[in-house]
């Protein structure tokens, strides 16, 4: 089986890790994978230049996370991709920023999946738009004219969570949960039960990114500092110096980024990682500390729920309102009484259920399902 793999990067960005886990996935499924890269791409000057005019009118007129204006081709052709390697399926993954055209969609002769990173552009030109109306009028009269119209699916659509796939449940979309792909650690740190003194993670591109909920963890950390534990919070991420704010009882230790030969160092400096995001399809964060034997806490009723279980994390709400603090107070003694089971049933939860190997045969499942059904189609 021959699939063509095509994104924005597999190299830039957060969802590139995403269509690298994809690829890895294929790989290890024993599927050939053919690589459509548009960040590395050798472009036309002119396509480059109207790449690079979409974007810097779209971060000035609206924001980072809109995607709704192309001003010329798309940076592949699915048509063209197609005829130079004659796959059995083509694998979209992050295609924002004018990767494809989606009305080409029509013109590929095998299926095309199409994995998931957020919303776009399914609920319009924002990629956290919960619907289409969450962006701006000028934005979705852009988007519809020259990006994206409605009714133009893929023959699947891959969603990394179920929270997504309900989110996405639109008429005529077919959709399949197949959860993401985590690089495993070749020599997992021993867990050390922490006992009183309790270590958090907190991890975010930037700190205080509104959808990332850090502010929200304030009040709950300060009473389980007001209950005798000794608690401290290690934050990544970009922060100004001036804008880092204190908790009371709490000692806090700014880190900045990291790279990814640094995961180990980043995991074994906390004991439990705290997702509080109220808007997260399925964090690469958590899927790591996960790998790494690290217990989680996290926001309830997002993408989350796919991949925290009862056996190695809690989830909970970070509302801030008596009951929810209560609540998260409750879910750190469930795991620091725990601990040691907890971090081993995290890591063998990564090694069972994210594993290369294992989201491997889930694709390869599907393909060979689309593949049955494309060719009783065409008979």
């Amino acid at each position: 089986m021959k699939v063509v793999v095509v994104t924005k990067s597999f190299s830039k960005g957060g969802s590139a890790s995403g269509a690298t886990g994809v690829v890895r996935a294929l790989d290890a499924a024993g599927i050939e994978v053919i690589r459509c890269d548009a960040y590395a791409d050798p472009k036309s000057l002119g396509v480059s230049l109207a790449r690079f005019a979409e974007r810097v009118f779209e971060r000035v007129c609206f924001d980072a996370e809109t995607h709704c204006v192309r001003l010329a081709r798309p940076t592949f052709d699915l048509a063209m991709i197609y005829e130079q390697y004659r796959p059995d399926i083509v694998q979209l993954c992050d295609v924002s920023g004018n990767v494809i055209g989606f009305g080409d969609l029509d013109n590929v002769p095998c299926p095309v999946v199409h994995r998931m990173s957020d919303f776009w552009p399914y609920h319009g030109p924002g990629h956290y738009a919960v619907s289409p109306q969450d962006s701006s009028v000028l934005a979705r009269w852009l988007f519809n004219r020259t990006v994206y119209r409605d009714a133009e699916f893929p023959d699947v659509v891959v969603a990394p969570s179920h929270w997504l796939a309900k989110m996405l449940d639109k008429s005529g979309m077919q959709i399949h949960v197949i959860r993401n792909v985590t690089p495993l650690p070749s020599s997992p740190t021993p867990a050390i039960a922490p006992g009183k003194a309790v270590r958090f993670g907190f991890i975010s591109n930037k700190v205080l990114d509104s959808r990332k909920g850090f502010t929200r963890v304030n009040r709950c950390l300060e009473s389980l500092a007001g209950r005798g534990y000794k608690v401290s919070l290690h934050a990544f991420g970009w922060i100004r110096g001036s804008q880092r704010p204190k908790i009371d009882g709490v000692d806090i230790s700014w880190h900045g980024s990291f790279g990814r030969d640094e995961l180990k160092r980043v995991y074994e400096s906390f004991d439990i990682l705290l997702c509080p995001s109220q808007l997260d399809n399925s964090p690469n964060v958590l899927c790591e500390a996960i790998a790494h034997g690290r217990p989680v806490i996290a926001q309830s009723g997002t993408g989350m729920d796919s991949y925290v279980t009862d056996s190695f994390g809690r989830l909970v709400d970070f509302a801030g309102s008596a009951e929810s603090i209560e609540h998260f107070v409750s879910a750190c003694e469930d795991v620091l009484e725990n601990y040691i089971s907890f971090s081993e049933q995290a890591t063998r939860f990564a090694a069972e259920a994210l594993s290369p190997v294992q989201i491997g045969v889930l694709y390869r499942e599907l393909y060979e399902s689309l593949l049955y059904r494309h060719l009783k189609a065409s008979r």
